[in-house]
């Protein structure tokens, strides 16, 4: 049996698991063209997996920090996977996770990923053989965000997060527009 996850039911999204009320509507076998055969009853399984798809409401999960599985296999070399917002997905290795017959618990920190958090819609899963997925739920807290200077701004959001005094980036007025500086470095 899989392992029985510990997370407070209010404190996690969960898409698929026995312990947790999941997120309703969620189709885990959507027509992507792939060859995997997917069987959904206590466990999730994927077999002959070359990649799966999964459709889930719109989904903002930007308050979470990680997406968190439960996978057992007895012959898969090859797991990867990853969440997806309209136009952004990357796909994240965890075969170096996997231990053959054994169920394995794996945690991606959301901030591995490229989606917007803001809008998940989809999940992939790429890899091979036979795989049982279980317990797959968001979960966790987000960082806070940082802010070098103290100036109430992030810095992922500040023109110079490390100079409170700059809240702004300098404009120019060249030839009637206004044109913003910005340095190339990203501060």
């Amino acid at each position: 049996a899989s392992p029985v996850p510990t997370d407070a039911a209010d404190s996690v999204l969960s898409l698929f698991s026995d312990a947790y009320t999941s997120l309703e509507g969620t189709n885990f076998n959507p027509n992507w063209g792939q060859a995997t055969v997917v069987t959904v009853s206590d466990v999730l399984t994927y077999a002959g997996l070359n990649y799966q798809g999964t459709d889930i409401a719109s989904s903002d999960v930007s308050g979470y920090a990680y997406i968190r599985l439960d996978a057992y296999t007895a012959d898969a070399t090859d797991l990867q996977f990853t969440i997806i917002s309209p136009g952004a997905e990357n796909l994240i290795s965890v075969a170096d996770q996997l231990v053959l017959d054994q169920w394995v618990t794996i945690e991606i920190a959301l901030t591995d990923f490229v989606a917007d958090l803001t809008a998940v819609n989809q999940l992939k899963v790429v890899g091979n053989g036979t795989v049982l997925l279980d317990n797959l739920y968001f979960g966790g807290v987000a960082p806070a965000p940082v802010d070098s200077d103290g100036d109430g701004v992030p810095d992922s959001e500040d023109y110079a997060p490390n100079d409170a005094t700059v809240q702004t980036a300098p404009t120019t007025t060249y030839c009637g527009t206004e044109v913003t500086h910005f340095n190339i470095d990203g501060h």
